[in-house]
């Protein structure tokens, strides 16, 4: 139950956040959540490469398909990608490691400072 509180309490941020904040929201967040709500070090970085990488590949999806895929397959071009699609799907990896490994320092740095007594 709170692997899936954290999964969708980070959907949720990062959603709201991304709207005002940089991209680097992504690792903020799920940082910041693992800091705060103590999980192994697996479930933390599962957790959050899963969170964000939903949050992101949602909205790549919905950008390439409200464009009717130009946009993205343009885009896709700059990366020497094939489509539009392959860049959804990189854009959707990239974003989830960056958020899983933002996690886990999250639980580290946590782990570090906070004995388990205190925990």
């Amino acid at each position: 139950m709170k692997t899936l509180l954290n999964y969708l309490l980070m959907v949720a941020a990062t959603a709201l956040l991304q709207l005002f904040m940089p991209w680097w929201t992504i690792a903020l967040v799920p940082f910041v959540v693992y800091l705060l709500r103590p999980e192994r070090p697996l479930v933390a970085y599962a957790t959050s490469l899963a969170a964000i990488a939903t949050v992101w590949m949602v909205y790549a999806i919905f950008l390439h398909t409200t464009s009717g895929g130009s946009m993205s397959d343009r885009v896709a071009q700059l990366f020497f990608l094939p489509n539009g699609g392959a860049l959804v799907g990189t854009t959707t990896l990239l974003s989830g490691l960056v958020a899983g490994f933002a996690g886990l320092a999250g639980h580290y740095i946590r782990s570090a400072v906070v004995s388990e007594k205190q925990a």
